[in-house]
Parts: C-alpha cells; sequence; structure tokens
C-alpha cells in the first residue's frame, strides 16, 4: 500500500508528463505506449512500463490512489521471497512504493528523473557510513542574525536563549481540569507515553545535549472558576489573548501541588472534553507569573484544537514544537504548515527536524556537516544520512552564499519519526535561509499563504527541483507538493550552484557542482 499510481496521461502531444484528458485511455507514439493517469490533479501521459523480467514475485502492493488513512510503517510483512535482487536493481518497476521482501531486506519501486520508476534495493539494517571529510570550516556557517530588530526567536547566530537549549531543563507538567470540563479518566494515562515520545525525540534529535526532567502531577488538579467564566471562547487562530487571569489562576491552585523550583516550562494538560478554549494558553517569556517557589514565564496548555481529529496521540509532538520555540527557534520555515517536519506543523506526518535549526541550537554534531563557502566551491560529491534516521553521518550540507544567506541540503526518508510517510518516499531537499528575515505570518489562518511563498517574508523557503512534473501527495496528515524533493537524476539550482541527486538507495549521494 502507498501513494501514488505512477501511470500519468496528455492530450495535444503525447510525451511522458504531458497532459492528457481521460484517465487510463491509451495511445502509442513511436515504439512507446502511454497511458492516461491521474496524478494528484493532474492527467498526464505516462509510459506504460513492461512487467519486469523475471515476473514480479510476491510485494507490498501500493494504493493506485492517494488515501488519508494510515500508512504502514516501513516494516515489511509479506512473507519473504527467495531472488537475487541484483536482477532487478534498476529495472523498471510498475507503482510507486511497491515492495518485494528478500528476508529481513527488501527491493522497492521509486521514482526518478522524468518521473519514471525503477526498483531499489533497501536494507533493514543500514551499514555504517563514513563521514565526508572535504575541509571544513565550521565557522563560516555560522550566519549571524542579520534581522534589523530581534523579536527574541532566532533565524541566525547566536541563539536567543530564552530556555537554555542544551543541558536538563525541568518541566513541570500539570493536569487541571474544571468543574464545567471534568477529567474523569487517568491524566498519568495519558502523559507518560507522550513524556515517552518527547523523551526519545530530545535523545535522537539532540544527540543527547537536551533531556528534560520532568516534574509529572499525576492526578487532576480542580480549579476553583469554570473555564467558561474566563470568556475565552471566541479566541483567534493562533490563541493568543490575555490569558493572564486564567493562567495566574491555574499556578495559584496547582502551587500548594507542585514545587515550582527550578520549573522553566509549564505544559498544563486540560481534559480532551475542553471546548471552551478553542485554542491555547500560551507565553513564551512574554508574560510573568509568579508561585510561591519563584516566576514563571514559559508555560503552553492545549484547548480544543488539541483534541481534534486523532491529535490527541500527537500531544507530544505539540509540546515539542512550543517548547521549541522557548529554546529560541523560529520555526514555521521553510515551508510552513508543510507535513515535513515538526518546525513547520506540529502535527505533521514527518516529524524530524531541520538540520539549519539543530545546528543552531547546537544540537548537530559538527562532524555531520559539510560547510563550504561558495566562492570555494569546486566540484563535490558527498554522500547523505537522511535527517529522519537515527544514525551519524553526513546530515546536511551547507553552502553559505553571503553574510545572511545560507543554502541548506538534506536528504529524507520515511523512518523513525518519519515512518507515516509511504513506502517510496525519498530524496533530497534544498532551501535557503536568509538570517535578515522575519517570519511573516499573516496569511497563514486565511490560506493565502501556501507557507513557502515568498511574498509573504520568512527566514527560510525551499528550493524546487528542475523538474517541476512531480504530483502532490495526500499524506497521513496533511499534503505535499513533491518537486521540492529532488528524485535520483534531478537537480535543485540556486544562484550558480547546481546540486544533482546522482545515487541513491539507503543513501543519498549529491554532486555539487558551479554553474552558469
Amino acid at each position: 500500500m502507498v501513494f501514488v499510481s505512477v501511470a500519468i496521461n496528455a492530450q495535444a502531444v503525447v510525451k511522458n508528463g504531458a497532459n492528457c484528458s481521460k484517465v487510463g485511455s491509451i495511445t502509442k507514439a513511436g515504439t512507446k505506449k502511454f497511458i492516461c493517469s491521474r496524478v494528484g490533479n493532474k492527467k498526464i501521459w505516462r509510459v506504460q512500463n513492461a512487467k519486469p523480467k523475471p515476473n514480479p514475485l510476491p510485494s507490498t502492493s501500493s494504493s493506485p490512489i492517494p488515501t488519508s488513512s494510515p500508512i504502514p510503517t516501513p516494516t515489511p510483512s509479506p512473507t519473504p521471497v527467495q531472488i537475487d535482487p541484483k536482477s532487478y536493481i534498476g529495472k523498471e518497476c510498475n507503482w510507486w512504493g511497491d515492495r518485494i521482501i528478500i528476508a529481513s531486506d527488501w527491493l522497492e519501486c521509486r521514482p526518478v528523473a522524468e518521473m519514471k520508476l525503477k526498483w531499489f534495493f533497501v536494507e533493514k539494517t543500514k551499514p555504517d557510513p563514513s563521514l565526508n571529510s572535504p575541509q571544513n570550516n565550521i565557522q563560516d556557517c555560522t550566519i549571524k542574525d542579520a534581522r534589523p530588530v530581534k523579536n527574541g526567536l532566532s533565524s541566525g547566530f547566536p541563539l536567543f536563549r530564552n530556555v537554555p537549549a542544551v543541558g536538563k531543563v525541568k518541566v513541570a507538567l500539570i493536569p487541571i481540569d474544571f468543574s464545567d470540563t471534568v477529567g474523569d479518566y487517568s491524566a498519568d494515562r495519558v502523559a507518560q507515553p507522550q513524556i515517552e515520545k518527547v523523551d526519545a525525540w530530545l535523545k535522537q534529535f539532540t544527540n543527547g545535549k537536551l533531556s528534560y526532567d520532568w516534574q509529572v502531577t499525576k492526578d487532576w488538579i480542580r480549579n476553583p472558576k469554570k473555564i467558561a467564566d474566563y470568556g475565552v471562547a471566541s479566541t483567534t487562530h493562533f490563541g493568543y489573548f490575555d490569558d493572564r487571569e486564567l493562567v495566574q489562576d491555574l499556578l495559584n491552585t496547582a502551587d500548594p501541588f507542585v514545587d515550582f523550583t527550578g520549573v522553566k516550562i509549564v505544559i498544563f494538560l486540560f481534559p480532551r472534553t475542553i471546548t471552551a478554549l478553542p485554542i491555547q494558553v500560551i507565553g513564551q517569556n512574554n508574560r510573568v507569573f509568579t508561585t510561591k517557589e519563584g516566576s514563571i514565564s514559559n508555560y503552553w496548555g492545549g484547548g480544543k484544537f488539541a483534541y481534534q481529529q486523532d491529535y490527541e496521540k500527537l500531544l507530544w509532538a505539540i509540546w515539542l514544537h512550543e517548547t521549541l520555540h522557548m529554546h529560541g527557534l523560529p520555526e514555521h520555515a521553510p515551508g510552513n504548515g508543510w507535513p515535513l517536519t515538526i518546525t513547520s506543523n506540529q502535527y505533521a506526518t514527518a516529524l524530524a527536524i531541520d538540520t539549519w535549526e539543530s545546528f543552531l541550537a547546537g544540537w548537530l554534531d559538527e562532524k555531520s556537516i559539510v560547510c563550504i563557502k561558495q566562492s570555494e566551491l569546486k566540484d563535490l560529491v558527498v554522500t547523505l544520512t537522511p535527517v529522519d534516521r537515527n544514525q551519524t553521518g553526513t546530515k546536511s550540507v551547507m553552502i553559505p552564499m553571503s553574510d545572511h544567506e545560507i543554502l541548506v541540503v538534506e536528504s529524507r526518508r520515511a523512518e523513525d519519526f518519519s515512518s507515516e510517510l509511504p513506502f517510496g518516499f525519498y530524496g533530497i531537499t534544498a532551501y535557503i535561509v536568509d538570517t535578515s528575515k522575519d517570519n511573516d505570518r499573516s496569511g497563514e489562518s486565511s490560506g493565502k499563504d501556501n507557507g513557502n511563498d515568498p511574498t509573504y517574508s520568512k527566514f527560510a523557503y525551499y528550493l524546487y527541483s528542475s523538474s517541476g512534473i512531480h504530483p502532490k501527495l495526500r499524506l497521513v496528515r496533511g499534503q505535499l507538493d513533491t518537486n521540492i524533493l529532488a528524485f535520483e537524476g534531478e537537480s535543485f539550482i540556486y544562484k550558480g550552484v547546481k546540486i544533482t541527486l546522482v545515487k541513491s538507495g539507503d543513501f543519498d549521494t549529491i554532486q555539487i557542482q558551479k554553474v552558469g
């Protein structure tokens, strides 16, 4: 089961990727047969691939239409078969995401340049990659925050550390209910699995450099006033409102049960039946509240928004998204609202973090970065380990373009915290970080800004690959324009720098060149 059928169609000129009108119609041009297929919201011609030789053996089969139902994790389930994978590697295949299981490994059908499909061999146990070691001056990549006015969230160096981003940070998790919104189930049973997820995410993506010292109240604490009495039922999309009375009351109610000594962050857990608080209460060092043991200025509590759809299982992700802001990260770029990182969307299908913000926070191992100035760039070949994977290796190529602009290249896979991405999902992304820009989120709630629109200022934007014929994918949560991915044989070009994915498999090998 996977995402997109890669049979596609056309109208006037019959060629691969041209428009067509009737899905399922077949025509011949020269020696090739073409079939009209729907990809995303387009109907285009695609070459009708012949059956691979030898005949396909049992595989996990893709769904030919994108689906919003959960996608299986990359752990294959069919009975393994005995074949020689070498007879398949590089050969044409028919459905994006198909798999043929070979012992504990598998062959996977993936798109390449021109949206052709071929088999790749994937190992369940990945070999340890060797680190790339061109001459590296990591200081060249510590691009300074060039905004004329700093707003407390850093797009460049140094990171504004409202709450320390390295070390052990004390976090109080406090379940609070109300007489009109009763917590009639175990708060601790809900909280503990979410805490475990947060801890695992921090261990992987901060390389163990940041951890939370949890102070958890196990039972619901009843607030004296009803939630409806605070008049917050009409708060806005972003949930920013004058919550001072509510938050101070919550802290006063909790104070007899919670020792706030040394607490840097407070997370309020409200019952899933909460409706009188549409979005959230949130503070990121912009308001100061008192407790018997000291002041609190960083807090978050989710309202109705946090429990819609299947979001309750992702409480851990929104906790992290909001606390990452408290650690100083700007988030919401590149691709604000897109389902590719926890920083762009707390309910993303893929919940990794981009390497720029990881580097900015001090979490990314410097040995896992290839940093080379554009002015010093020569032809260079680098093998990338996917950012999603819990494995060492080169995670990022960074190319400073000026004193406030840097080009970042990463590899992506459907693994670990991104395992809900569909089978066959792979490729490299490239984005530009411009530390002279702030994030303008004014077009977010109206839908006018697609998340990567340069009309709205952002500190980072995804580049689009040279292909331009990739489909849009409807994922478990959200939709993705896959033109921001370069598949094998495709490139990104930006200001005289060309990045090409020359070879893929378990890792992505890229070539970086100066052009023009």
